[in-house]
């Protein structure tokens, strides 16, 4: 049975829409590192589980345009955790850690996702959690693993009386990371939560508090290969294992701009990473009325803070080269008398020879970002169902209304490093023609201090309805449709930019430290409609069909506020972006097997984002754009269970995502885009997932692994720099005893280099003649191991 999509509980078979379910064994199975990471084998979605544990990681659901959470609403028992899912350095997936407390989750691709929730164009994952059980049951797991890993989780619930029901879970935490970045609890931190149920004659109250504050160390994308030979670079950094974090400057302070515009300083930690410290309490019941008529509603409040402390790549170029673009800048503050530059390392005056790594550094961007999110929100439904002369009907309708605000400050630092695992900084000094330091172009490392494009604060309202209807014409054949009006309201300032010299005097660094200075009022009255209408026909208890049509939308990021985002040549705000969606699909099951074959097509309208893009005469340019696309494909979800014991599940995806229009919000040409493939959207993807289990006296035995492939991808929207198609392997096995398990798995088996995230800040991806492999890329995590020891009772 299914809760997501539907405003009734309906059997998942018989569902006329696309939805999936990962249970509690299949979690277990995972040993998810991520959110993102759980959801790899899901049909018509593609991960990028490899930024770490705390989240801010990709996912693309059925070619839809945008590699994060933008398109896909995130519910935690059926409630949105925040207004809008993905955000500049704030994803959704970073509020949330999956645990004991996570009961199985619910997958919602296309169909009425958009009716039902206020951000699901794309689709609704739905984490359906605890909150006491009719039993009393438990489980407490020690797990351990590479990077010293060593996490407890623990859960118990059950029944306090004939009525009240409640459950408390929680996990803590620590370990150095799937890439040791050569400090010591890389990753650290956990949640708590407590959960209840007051059962009613014909209902339920419900509700829960959990608190969440961990830090995870976020993994950048590394340089792949010379850009002046285009050998590999694995032998300085290893591309499965390797990081651009480091202790050599874990520590730093960071020059900014205080509100009266005057300089100062700011102590970070990189070991603080994604750091989100939030509050979240839901209270929710559902309740039978009587005549047909029943009524469910959710309240949520969240608020707290996410810190994002983290090294973020820049491209690798020569040292020479590196020192040339800086000659003049040092004659302009030191004077003539400056006739060279050399390297040393940050903070002191050892000389450093490039050559002994390849004679190339890297400015990379030592970012730090506090995101402050406060939200109030309520859903209330009313179902009414009834017998009619031509079947039975069950009409439904909503209101949601929500309170929210959103705050964030950027602090974005160029870092001069040489290119190595785990590298250290380096500082640039300026020499006269004696070879003496007359003066330092950087400062402890950092090229130069600046605020990002975000930095500023929102307060929003958004309020919907919805209206949908079930109707069962016969036993066997249904007709349902819905439909979602939302409209959101936003009010705030956007901080302006200006420099600020903090040291007339000294690094060059320090003349031009960028921040804050002002601010400017920024409003935006934004709506859209979704509906939808589909049918399905059951032909018996082992096969159906469905059909769908729908059209939704999906709002810009909160860009034009914070950012002051228009359209170009113009004072309008971003528009709302336009998605029509098409899915059919056949679901067949018999004892020995299961399968479920869905065709779908989407066309978005007018999205806003950001890549590289190349004019016809070949000239390459960062440009934020706006643009259309057009994806159809196919999706295959199957188990076969040839014989007892035995199983194998496959996930299948062939698409075909191309962009069909594209414009550039500076005005640059971006004729080569049009036509191309959606950027990191692949063509194929397959997952095969074989197991076995045996009884031997008292104990169950289980092996089982994963095969995934992937093809190939482009990272731009120009396709002029692909990410090269990779496959691998992970293996498990378990065995339980009296409630004793003991379970271990092994990822990348084989070790493998895969590609997840091509060159997202490099400043150049290709020549425009050609198209290359990227040459900076985040690639999926080497060969690593878990190993757990659960008890349940």
């Amino acid at each position: 049975m299914v809760v997501t999509g539907t405003s009734t509980r309906q059997r998942k078979f018989d569902a006329p829409y696309s939805v999936s379910t990962i249970d509690a064994e299949q979690i277990a199975d995972a040993a998810p590192h991520s959110v993102a990471d759980l959801l790899a084998a899901t049909p018509g979605i593609t991960v990028e589980a490899s930024g770490g544990e705390g989240g801010g990681e990709n996912v693309v659901i059925r070619g839809l345009p945008w590699s994060g959470w933008r398109l896909i609403d995130f519910n935690q028992d059926g409630m949105p955790l925040f207004e809008s899912n993905t955000e500049r350095f704030m994803n959704i997936d970073q509020f949330y850690r999956v645990d004991l407390d996570t009961q199985r989750v619910e997958v919602v691709r296309g169909g009425t996702a958009p009716i039902f929730s206020n951000n699901a164009p794309g689709g609704v994952v739905n984490f359906i959690t605890n909150h006491g059980t009719e039993t009393y049951q438990g489980a407490l797991r020690l797990e351990s693993g590479t990077g010293n890993r060593a996490r407890t989780d623990l859960t118990v619930s059950g029944p306090l009386s004939d009525r009240l029901l409640v459950s408390v879970s929680g996990f803590y935490r620590r370990d150095d990371g799937l890439r040791d970045p050569g400090y010591d609890n890389a990753d650290r931190g956990g949640q708590f939560k407590v959960g209840a149920t007051y059962k009613l004659d014909r209902g339920r109250v419900w509700g829960d508090v959990k608190y969440l504050n961990d830090r995870s160390i976020f993994y950048t994308a590394l340089p792949l290969a010379d850009p002046a030979t285009g050998a590999s670079l694995e032998g300085l950094i290893d591309p499965r294992n390797g990081t651009l974090s480091s202790p050599a400057f874990r520590r730093v302070t960071l020059r900014t701009v205080d509100a009266d515009g005057r300089p100062t300083t700011m102590r970070r930690h990189l070991a603080d990473g994604i750091h989100p410290d939030v509050w979240t309490a839901t209270l929710g019941g559902d309740h039978e009325l009587g005549a047909g008529f029943a009524v469910a509603a959710t309240y949520r409040h969240m608020e707290g803070t996410t810190g994002f402390d983290t090294i973020l790549n820049g491209a690798p170029v020569t040292a020479a080269s590196f020192l040339a673009g800086r000659l003049a800048g040092a004659r302009s503050a030191f004077g003539t008398g400056v006739s060279s530059l050399r390297y040393v390392v940050a903070g002191s005056n050892t000389g450093y020879d490039p050559a002994t790594t390849g004679n190339l550094v890297m400015a990379n961007t030592w970012a730090s970002i506090r995101t402050r999110t406060r939200y109030d929100a309520g859903d209330l439904r009313l179902t009414k169902t009834m017998d009619t002369p031509i079947g039975r009907q069950a009409l439904t309708g909503g209101i949601y209304y929500s309170d929210y605000r959103y705050a964030q400050q950027q602090s974005l630092n160029s870092l001069l490093v040489n290119v190595r695992n785990q590298p250290i900084a380096l500082d640039v000094q300026a020499l006269n023609a004696a070879g003496q330091v007359i003066g330092n172009v950087t400062e402890n490392g950092f090229v130069n201090y600046g605020a990002g494009s975000q930095n500023g604060s929102l307060d929003g309202r958004s309020f919907a309805f919805c209206l949908a209807d079930s109707w069962q014409v016969t036993p066997a054949w249904s007709i349902d449709a819905g439909f979602r009006r939302v409209s959101r309201k936003q009010d705030g300032v956007q901080g302006i930019l200006g420099t600020v010299n903090a040291d007339p005097n000294g690094p060059v660094a320090a003349r031009a430290v960028s921040g804050v200075v002002r601010t400017v009022d920024r409003s935006e009255d934004l709506k859209g409609t979704s509906w939808t209408v589909g049918s399905g026909y059951i032909f018996s208890r082992q096969a159906n069909v469905f059909g769908r049509y729908t059209r939704s939308f999906s709002y810009p990021r909160f860009d034009t506020i914070l950012g002051g985002a228009t359209l170009p040549g113009s004072t309008l705000p971003l528009p709302v972006a336009k998605v029509q969606q098409a899915e059919a699909g056949i679901k067949f099951a018999t004892p020995g097997i299961r399968l479920t074959t869905t065709g779908f097509w989407s066309k978005f309208d007018r999205l806003n984002g950001g890549t590289q893009v190349a004019a016809a005469d070949g000239t390459i340019t960062n440009a934020n754009i706006i643009f259309d696309t057009r994806t159809y494909g196919v999706e295959v979800e199957a188990v076969i269970s040839p014989f007892a014991g035995f199983d194998v599940s496959a996930v299948g995806m062939w698409q075909d995502p191309k962009i069909v229009r594209v414009d550039t919000l500076t005005g640059a040409n971006a004729q080569s885009s049009q036509g191309g493939e959606i950027t990191r959207v692949p063509r194929v993807q397959l997952t095969v997932q074989p197991s076995y289990a045996v009884e031997i006296g008292d104990a169950k035995a289980r092996i089982y692994g994963t095969f995934f492939t992937i093809g190939r991808r482009f990272q731009d929207a120009s396709n002029l720099s692909r990410l090269p198609a990779y496959s691998s392997v992970d293996l498990g096995a378990s065995v339980e005893v009296d409630g004793l398990e003991l379970r271990g798995t092994v990822n990348n088996v084989f070790d493998v280099v895969g590609l997840t995230e091509g060159n997202a800040r490099a400043a150049v991806i290709g020549s425009g003649t050609g198209v290359l492999d990227a040459t900076v890329g985040r690639s999926i995590f080497g060969r690593n191991f878990t190993v757990a020891l659960t008890k349940r009772w």
